[in-house]
């Protein structure tokens, strides 16, 4: 891989992070109703103006949300609650698992707190593939097939 390729691997997870981040906060379900501005957003999600005028600039950005002027809009049912297409539950479970797989590292280095098996069938024994069946669904084969820790 090329310095290039690397780098942008490693900074990918900030449109990710600004999507779940704009999911925690039900942003696209609360701005599919009527355009706002990011003060309207901020006082319905009890936040700071301008610290959501940032996210929602960012979410914008990625193509998630619609500006015009000083207000935001999502016409994207899949990212709206309620919706009967809606995805907005599996990204919501994809933004939980960001918080465990972000122990990643002291899992490899021996950490096996009972936090990291609290999902698990178990308490003090790593999970297996078999029962994690959406490993088998959402993870390539060389990474589903290697019992482990469960990042669950």
């Amino acid at each position: 891989m090329k310095p290039e390729e690397i780098l942008v691997l490693a900074q990918s997870f900030m449109e990710c992070r600004i999507l779940h981040a704009a999911a925690e906060l039900n942003l696209f379900t609360i701005l599919s109703r009527n355009p706002l501005s990011a003060g309207e957003v901020a006082g319905k999600i009890e936040a700071d103006a301008r610290a959501t005028a940032f996210l929602l600039d960012a979410v914008a950005a990625i193509g998630l949300l619609e500006k015009q002027g000083d207000t935001y809009h999502c016409d994207n049912s899949l990212l709206v609650a309620g919706s009967p297409d809606t995805i907005l539950p599996m990204v919501l479970h994809m933004s939980h698992l960001w918080e465990r797989w972000s122990r990643l590292a002291g899992i490899v280095k021996g950490s096996n707190s009972p936090e990291i098996h609290r999902n698990c069938a178990h308490s003090s024994e790593p999970c297996t593939p078999s029962e994690r069946p959406w490993q088998k669904r959402l993870l390539r084969p060389s990474i589903r097939d290697h019992p482990g820790h469960c990042l669950t």
